[in-house]
């Protein structure tokens, strides 16, 4: 994505995304089917939060910042204290990268994997990012790409 795209293109690309409302859907389900991985291969991990949850949106990136209704969000399924076995983790990353390719995100970076102290995004190839980390407690968060929500209509600044 070039942040010297021109406003018109900035749109047109923003229209072939789904809907904010839709993003957010899928970036709640997906993560809800991640701390499942957890929950099957590292049964000891409490998270804090009872269920992945919207935690913040806001304006979104160039070349997108312009565009009225147009929001990025962040999704968090909350921390866990302590960090994925060991023994468990390869099975999990594995299937970490395999739900969030069903949803989009298939670049794959993994920045760290040492004993407990592991770090992954695996971007859309877009503007969105998931985010896992374990080092001392376990982390798992999605950027969202930026989105027009579904009251968005061409022309309209006001959005609606």
């Amino acid at each position: 994505m070039s942040a010297s795209m021109s406003q018109a293109d900035a749109e047109k690309e923003l229209q072939s995304r789904p809907s904010y409302e839709q993003g957010s859907k899928d970036y709640l389900a997906m993560l809800a089917e991640m701390r499942g991985v957890f929950d099957e291969l590292a049964p000891d991990l409490k998270w804090t939060q009872k269920e992945p949850a919207e935690v913040s949106s806001g304006i979104c990136a160039p070349p997108f910042q312009k565009i009225e209704a147009a929001e990025s969000g962040t999704f968090e399924a909350g921390y866990a204290q302590g960090s994925t076995p060991d023994a468990a983790w390869p099975e999990a990353k594995q299937k970490l990268i395999d739900i969030a390719a069903q949803y989009g995100f298939t670049v794959v970076n993994e920045l760290r994997d040492a004993p407990q102290d592991r770090a992954i995004t695996i971007s859309n190839g877009q503007d969105g990012t998931v985010e896992f980390g374990d080092y001392g407690n376990t982390t798992l968060a999605v950027n969202g790409s930026c989105l027009l929500h579904e009251n968005a209509t061409s022309g309209n600044p006001s959005g609606g």
